[in-house]
């Protein structure tokens, strides 16, 4: 690692909420371990700040300790950088807030769960799955994180789907009303599937507005990922979007993918699809390879499928790398495109072939629910011609 690993503002300053409405030490902590919701006090992140303190590198930290031991950047690094360019006044206030707000939302995304799309809870049920049941914060709390926010906050809005949801509109009414937030950094996750009316009234409120598109594919493979959205509508919306990014200089978009099963055969395609969008952000996504479910994991693969699309992928991104013009966005692709060439060279398979049966088995069940054929797809998703 390029620094000791001991400290990270977002376990001493942060405050991250669960979409079970609980408190978590942020939403990067694979440990899954969460706490009744103290705005003022946190036994987790007092824990895990003391054990950093003492170069004791928290199971809950491993996320970030991974990365940057493998010299990738790291959300960790990242908090660290936005934390020097505050305000250092009053250590009282809340100056990183992470939060899920409500599990509504539009789409049964294959890599999703009910606590963060309601929409899945009923095909849950019906595949007798188990899942954890989503909890909506009370106005009282919100209105209590609001008062105990910095005026130079950082503040992510997830969901669900933060545009389908009345709450998120009620929470940045109230966050304007209640507080000078034009100092503050607000970022916000959609799958632009829909841009809701009142998004362009909360622009000129803010210092920043960072809106990151989330999504994993183009075409056929976003339908399909991201159900039952369909690129048409997305193409649409990202025209509509770019429209307000050059209309308002505080408003960037930018795009985040996870890197799991289904998308690994298609980065390069995917890259190469967002290209015409490059004089407006970044074409090339910042990915991250996908932790939970486990099964879609790309590392769950069997080496003589996975060895063969790495092959393809890497001589692809490497060719895109080569052709990189000179624009604003320049730099930040040519780092992306590195990172996801190094992501993609240091996935090893587990050669557990039970673990593959298990992903084709749980794959066909879902969508055989779901009237889709998934044998049509499994040479479309794992073939390779080299």
């Amino acid at each position: 690692m390029t620094e000791k690993f001991n400290f990270c503002p977002f376990a001493s300053h942060g405050l991250s909420i669960e979409g079970n409405a609980k408190r978590r030490l942020c939403c990067h902590d694979l440990s899954a371990e969460t706490e009744e919701l103290d705005i003022n006090f946190s036994h987790l992140s007092n824990k895990v700040s003391a054990q950093l303190k003492q170069n004791n590198y928290s199971t809950h930290c491993k996320f970030c300790i991974d990365l940057e031991k493998k010299k990738l950047s790291s959300p960790r690094q990242e908090y660290i950088s936005l934390y020097n360019n505050q305000q250092k006044n009053d250590k009282n206030l809340i100056k990183f807030l992470d939060i899920t707000l409500d599990n509504i939302c539009n789409l049964r995304c294959n890599t999703c769960k009910p606590l963060y799309s309601k929409s899945l809870t009923s095909e849950f049920e019906k595949l007798g799955l188990k899942y954890t049941k989503a909890k909506t914060l009370k106005t009282s709390q919100l209105l209590e994180i609001i008062s105990k926010l910095s005026n130079d906050a950082f503040i992510v809005l997830t969901g669900g789907e933060p545009f389908v949801s009345q709450q998120t509109f009620r929470f940045l009414r109230d966050l304007i009303e209640k507080k000078d937030t034009s100092q503050m950094t607000l970022r916000l996750f959609t799958n632009l599937t829909i841009i809701p009316d009142w998004f362009e009234s909360i622009i000129p409120y803010f210092k920043e507005i960072k809106l990151v598109g989330s999504l994993d594919g183009h075409g056929a493979i976003n339908d399909y990922i991201r159900f039952p959205s369909k690129w048409d509508n997305i193409t649409h919306n990202l025209d509509l979007m770019s429209a307000l990014v050059k209309k308002y200089s505080n408003l960037e978009l930018d795009i985040h993918s996870v890197l799991q099963v289904h998308n690994l055969n298609f980065v390069s395609d995917f890259i190469v699809s967002l290209k015409p969008y490059k004089n407006i952000f970044c074409f090339v996504p910042s990915f991250t390879i996908i932790e939970t479910p486990h099964l879609f994991n790309p590392k769950i693969l069997p080496q003589k499928i996975l060895q063969p699309i790495q092959k393809k992928q890497i001589e692809n991104l490497e060719k895109i790398l080569n052709s990189i013009e000179q624009n604003d966005f320049s730099e930040l692709a040519i780092r992306r495109l590195k990172k996801i060439i190094k992501q993609i060279t240091t996935i090893e398979s587990n050669n557990s072939t039970s673990t593959f049966i298990q992903f084709t088995s749980f794959s066909k069940m879902k969508d055989q629910f779901r009237n889709i054929d998934i044998d049509n797809y499994y040479d479309y998703f794992f073939k390779v011609d080299i």
